[in-house]
């Protein structure tokens, strides 16, 4: 069954495509096709660029909700009359540079801008739900659109001479690696980084376990010498009042001498 919408992936390819073959072409006219919802846009180049010596023309087709690409095919246009819509898209594009192709972060909408400065237009292309095509001027000020719009509940607004809500799309990120390896490996997202900083908390944890055991034996070496040094000074008093007390028994022992002295030799004859 061929594929009936774009997705992210078919969007992000096409839009590099069209940026290396479109972007710096002018836009020389807009088609309505059958449905009401599908355009073709013709752009030119200025100078040499076939080989008849005409300047290079491209054709892209623009299918609201469903998908954009270069064709080269013929299609039946719908009538000779443009429709209201269309008929804006030519009174603000025609015969303007096409300056850049932009996707919308990662969500299936795409940006075409047109000219620059003051005259700076933008044809915003939405490829989902049922889709819708959006011109605006260089502020994102909405000139005229497809489809209206409106849901209070998530506060998007799409209305004429309103801003254009850019900011419900979702921002490109860039995936980490372990990011893109939890992916790959069919892990939930975050597991690894989730592992990691479970191992660096455990790490944190015996690292302060470490610490808090080192400081107490640390504590208790400084006892054991405070203990020591007590012991050690209790003994040296010891000796010191020994010493002291055999001096005084010496002194004590001289005086007895000196007061009772041995009887002479001569005593005894």
């Amino acid at each position: 069954m061929p594929k009936q919408k774009f997705n992210n992936f078919d969007i992000c390819a096409e839009v590099a495509c069209l940026r290396k073959r479109c972007v710096g072409m002018w836009l020389t006219n807009v088609y309505d096709l059958d449905n009401k919802r599908t355009f073709l846009f013709k752009f030119s180049r200025s100078g040499g660029a076939t080989e008849s010596g005409e300047g290079e023309k491209v054709t892209v087709l623009m299918e609201s909700g469903a998908r954009f690409h270069s064709t080269s095919y013929t299609r039946e246009r719908k009538s000779d009359a443009p429709s209201k819509f269309n008929m804006k898209l030519r009174q603000h594009l025609r015969s303007k540079r096409l300056n850049a192709v932009t996707q919308y972060g990662s969500d299936r909408a795409v940006d075409f801008t047109f000219s620059a400065g003051d005259g700076e237009h933008h044809l915003i292309l939405e490829l989902y739900a049922q889709g819708n095509l959006v011109l605006t001027d260089k502020d994102y000020k909405v000139l005229t659109l497809l489809r209206t719009h409106r849901d209070d509940n998530k506060g998007v607004v799409l209305l004429g001479n309103h801003p254009y809500p850019r900011e419900r799309f979702r921002p490109f990120r860039r995936l980490a690696r372990d990011e893109m390896e939890d992916a790959l490996e069919g892990k939930q997202p975050g597991a690894t980084a989730a592992a990691s900083t479970a191992a660096a908390e455990t790490v944190a944890a015996a690292a302060a376990t470490d610490s808090t055991e080192t400081a107490e034996a640390t504590e208790e070496s400084a006892q054991e010498v405070d203990l020591g040094a007590a012991a050690g000074a209790t003994s040296s008093d010891a000796g010191v009042s020994g010493e002291g007390a055999a001096v005084e028994g010496g002194n004590v022992a001289a005086d007895s001498a000196a007061a009772f002295p041995p009887p002479a030799a001569a005593a005894f004859a």
